[in-house]
């Protein structure tokens, strides 16, 4: 297998000469610089621009930043917005080491990354270095994705100023440069400032190149040349060889195409035959290594030869430290190309490619050796390469590189191999792209000669056990389409159906082996068993994809198969096993160091829960934290959901109602693209929020828009909505409408063994109750509720449900006195806000003086009494009953009482 990996020659910066003419005037103006945002050296190839920069870095920053300054040089390979910045920040990390770690692989693996996001998580680690950084972008030019313009834009406009960016293009790039300048925040350097003056170009000529000219000919040389550095370098090259130098410098003329096309055939001609062929054969590739080279140009000795031109400085750069890699000047090799293509067919031109695509495939280069076979126009050894190396291409997410090359193969090739399609149609699925994925699916089935829905129809007949595994495994593909798209039921009966045949590991397959499409297929039908409410066998799925994940090393299955099966045990109310559930996934997913896997949020959400029921306030919050920062890495809204949502009820127990309103509008924001998921439990949340505040204006239009139907039928994916609508009518002090929707899901949840849910219903139906009158049958339901939830230890189910619980703590007679103990604590404790859920049902607080007047009418003392007892007038008692009357949203003394009583004001 091929692995796909960083080019480390990509982060060597070229070693500055040691015979170059040295130039002040633009070493001081690069200093000038060094406290902007951007310095931009930018001119036409062959004007010194990066041998300038490497200069400068070597003799002035030496001395305090050589080991603060990072190196990154472009390809037409790096136009793709995730690999970009898995080179920005790798080349960042040479300098920092751990730097941007989990960014790093989100930007490599996830194929719909969250920019925005990302980008500002970029921001802020850079600004959390310590001391400057310096980091040089060479060759931007070659960068046409106005993504990438954008993103790096986004990174210039929020640049921390320890940060100092550098870019050499030969083009002005797409960034806010007029901006820059008007602000004094950068630096650029231009053809102008880069071409050699008179006394810098009688330097080179003569103590670089020795060649010992007189002033008239220097004059005349760089007048032709204007200066550029590549025109006169190419000029001292050819004079090297000649007698008449005088008739050369008088024939010299032209324009830079013509002087070079001029200048490289002069080169050229000095050369001797091997050397020539040598230049021209290694001139397709995009760097150079000896034996790679000798492949390709059928050379001894070629690694001799790299260094032998590095030596005689004929345009080649070294890209490492040992010498073993190289890249020839990019004009030189621009020109070498178009000598090649002159003086040999294209058929040859094709050959030196195949060879190219051979070696980089032996050694372990896969998109090299696939750019080189489409060079090479064979199509055929593409398909060959895709192939060989999709698992690696999957493993490491390079599924918008693997999609790429779909779209330039020819379309007929990929039709004809089903094997092809079912590879792209699994990297579409993955992308979340459905319809092209199912297009892929058809494609496969009509190359098999045979389709799902014939096996589906007729399982055993006239199809082969070959086409009959390909089959399978388009079942599965179809299944994650499925639950994708929503199709709960379709999801289920595909993973049933290919369930039946993946038990057999040896049996034929067409691209995954069996025993990774059944890890797949189990733990679809988990999700879909999950979503229906059928939590026993969801369960077992579940386990069962975990342990194939486990034995497979897939981290993101592990760390999602546990993560739902903690979930689903913390929904049948098994609290201590679901804790158990966490700390066993956590382990495994560190295990396979795979902590920062994005999908690993989902299971540190579901752990913050837990441990937020049992309020282990500053444990649930790392943990929700966590999920959050990792989840934000590929946007992944199954973490998010939990982790924001769980942080806002950290934030609304403390009291922090900003901060809460602050996370459930961040998820709302991250969750923009699929707000058909997010927007019912954003708003249901906020509706939670509002009761709590009294803003019962708010609460109304939650239940107005919602569409729920108390009296219709309710699906199980939407009951935590019902819940919260039961709470709000209880707020609303609608007791008939409340109750009866109570009853009905209380009935549904215990129908399905939801014992979490029942244990909520059940304290929510004690309270009701109460708020009704019936103290008997409150007590009653709370005995009942706590003798449910004792063993596992439920805590903040009641401590979020407000006074009114407290108060039945207080009076009921518990057979569980260390948990009643336990519970009541817990309301005293930082973590109970005054006003819990069910007292906010009033829009004001109770001033002190209020509260006093309130706990003495519920004496049997009179006004006058009152006011004597206070020692204040009893037109002041008059005036503080009607404010209390007026908050409490009641009018008479009993009624007063009563909801104080209810409530827990008294």
């Amino acid at each position: 297998m091929m692995s796909i990996s960083l080019l480390t020659t990509k982060f060597h910066m070229p070693h500055p000469k040691v015979d170059l003419v040295q130039r002040p005037r633009l070493i001081e103006r690069l200093n000038a610089g060094l406290d902007g945002k951007l310095i931009l050296v930018s001119a036409p190839a062959g004007f010194g621009k990066t041998t300038i920069v490497t200069h400068w870095i070597d003799s002035v920053l030496s001395v305090n930043f050589r080991n603060r300054v990072a190196w990154l040089s472009l390809d037409e390979n790096d136009n793709d917005l995730p690999r970009f910045f898995t080179y920005f920040i790798a080349a960042l990390q040479n300098i920092e080491p751990g730097f941007g770690e989990e960014l790093r692989t989100a930007f490599s693996t996830s194929q719909n990354p969250q920019i925005d996001v990302l980008l500002t998580l970029v921001v802020n680690e850079i600004a959390a270095v310590e001391g400057k950084l310096i980091l040089v972008i060479d060759d931007y030019h070659m960068i046409s994705s106005l993504e990438i313009h954008k993103a790096l834009q986004f990174i210039i406009e929020n640049q921390p100023p320890n940060l100092l960016l550098v870019i050499i293009s030969r083009d002005e790039p797409f960034l806010p440069l007029a901006r820059l300048r008007a602000r004094g925040q950068m630096i650029d350097l231009r053809a102008s400032d880069l071409r050699f003056s008179g006394q810098e170009t009688a330097l080179y000529l003569n103590q670089t190149m020795n060649l010992g000219l007189a002033k008239e000919d220097i004059l005349a040389l760089e007048t032709r040349t204007e200066g550029w550095i590549t025109g006169l370098h190419l000029a001292a090259l050819s004079m090297q060889g000649q007698d008449d130098r005088k008739s050369f410098i008088a024939e010299f003329a032209g324009d830079n195409r013509y002087i070079i096309d001029y200048l490289v055939d002069e080169v050229l001609s000095h050369r001797s035959e091997k050397s020539r062929v040598f230049l021209l054969r290694t001139s397709i590739l995009n760097r150079l290594t000896g034996l790679l080279c000798q492949a390709i140009s059928q050379q001894e000795d070629a690694q001799g030869t790299l260094g032998q031109l590095e030596q005689e400085n004929i345009f080649i750069v070294p890209l490492d430290n040992r010498r073993q890699w190289y890249r020839y000047h990019h004009l030189f090799a621009d020109v070498l190309r178009q000598r090649l293509a002159e003086s040999v067919s294209p058929e040859e031109i094709a050959i030196l490619h195949h060879r190219a695509s051979l070696w980089f495939e032996e050694n372990g280069s896969l998109i090299e050796a696939v750019e080189h076979a489409f060079q090479a126009n064979e199509s055929d050894h593409v398909i060959r390469l895709v192939d060989a190396g999709a698992e690696e291409m999957f493993l490491n997410s390079q599924l918008n590189t693997l999609l790429a090359w779909y779209h330039r193969l020819p379309k007929h090739l990929i039709e004809a191999q089903p094997k092809l399609c079912l590879i792209f149609a699994w990297a579409w699925a993955s992308t979340g792209e459905l319809e092209e994925a199912e297009q892929c699916l058809q494609s496969a089935e009509k190359a098999l000669g045979a389709s799902l829905s014939d096996l589906l129809n007729a399982p055993g007949r006239g199809i082969d056990a070959t086409t009959r595994g390909a089959l399978i495994e388009t079942a599965v593909v179809r299944a994650q389409l499925a639950i994708a798209g929503g199709n709960i039921p379709e999801a289920l009966n595909l993973s049933d159906f290919a369930l039946i045949y993946l038990e057999d590991n040896d049996g034929p397959y067409l691209h995954n082996p069996p025993i990774e499409s059944r890890m797949a297929a189990h733990f679809i039908r988990g999700l879909t068993q999950k979503l229906s409410g059928n939590l026993e066998q969801a369960a077992k799925d579940l386990i069962e994809s975990g342990a194939l994940g486990k034995k497979l090393n897939h981290v993101h299955i592990v760390a999602l198969a546990y993560g739902h099966l903690a979930n689903l045990q913390a929904i049948q109310g098994h609290l201590h096993q679901a804790l158990e559930t966490c700390q066993l996934g956590l382990f495994e997913v560190r295990q396979m160091t795979g902590e920062n896997s994005p999908l690993s949020g989902f299971l540190r959400a579901e752990y913050g829960w837990l441990l937020y029921e049992r309020n282990d306030m500053e444990a649930a919050e790392e943990h929700f934290r966590k999920a959050i920062r990792v989840a934000k890495l590929w946007g992944f809204l199954d973490a998010l959901i939990p982790g924001l949502t769980g942080l806002a009820h950290i934030c609304a127990a403390r009291g922090n109602w900003q901060g809460a309103f602050d996370a459930l509008d961040e998820l709302e924001k991250l969750g923009r693209n699929n707000m058909q998921l997010v927007k019912p439990v954003v708003e249901s949340q906020r509706a939670l929020l509002w009761a709590r505040q009294g803003n019962s204006d708010q609460t109304q239009r939650w239940v107005d828009a919602a569409g729920l139907d108390p009296y219709g039928e309710f699906a199980y994916p939407r009951e935590d909505e019902f819940i919260t609508l039961a709470q709000v009518f209880i707020t609303q002090e609608k007791f008939d409408e409340a109750a009866e929707l109570i009853d009905r899901l209380l009935s549904a949840a215990k129908a399905g063994e939801r014992q979490g849910c029942v244990i909520k219903l059940l304290a929510l139906q004690a309270i009701l109750s109460k708020a009704q009158g019936k103290q008997n049958e409150a007590l009653e339901c709370f005995n009942q509720v706590i003798s449910l939830a004792a063993p596992e230890g439920y805590i903040r189910t009641f401590v979020d449900l407000g006074n009114p619980l407290r108060v039945l703590l207080q009076v009921a007679v518990s057979t569980h006195p260390d948990y009643t103990r336990q519970l009541l604590a817990a309301f005293e404790s930082r973590s109970a806000p005054k006003d819990g859920f069910f007292t906010g049902m009033f829009a004001e607080e109770l001033s002190e003086r209020e509260l006093e007047v309130l706990r003495l009418l519920a004496t049997e003392l009179s006004s006058p009494e009152i006011a004597r007892e206070l020692m204040i007038a009893v037109s002041t008692i008059r005036t503080h009953t009607q404010q209390i009357y007026r908050k409490l949203g009641v009018n008479n003394r009993r009624a007063a009482v009563n909801k104080a009583q209810y409530i827990g004001l008294i």
